[in-house]
């Protein structure tokens, strides 16, 4: 969560065209799954003042993009 926040300060103090959060397989794992962070890049691209979309990064399975798309991943 913290190097979420970090990319989206950093973001906006550049003034920066849209930053591309990546869903890694491990950080999906270490976040408790999907929900928890496309509910993460949901909050984080409300509130950025700049253009933030989420990115599944190498999906596993179809199930698993299925879910993210599910979930409102824009990108996978």
């Amino acid at each position: 969560m913290e190097i979420l926040q970090a990319i989206i300060e950093a973001a906006e103090e550049e003034n920066s065209p849209p930053v591309f959060i990546q869903a890694s397989q491990g950080g999906i794992k270490y976040a408790g799954g999907i929900e928890y962070i496309a509910g993460m890049g949901k909050v984080a691209a409300e509130k950025a003042k700049v253009p933030v979309a989420i990115n599944l990064d190498h999906g596993t399975s179809f199930t698993q993009v299925v879910q993210c798309i599910r979930h409102g991943f824009p990108r996978l």
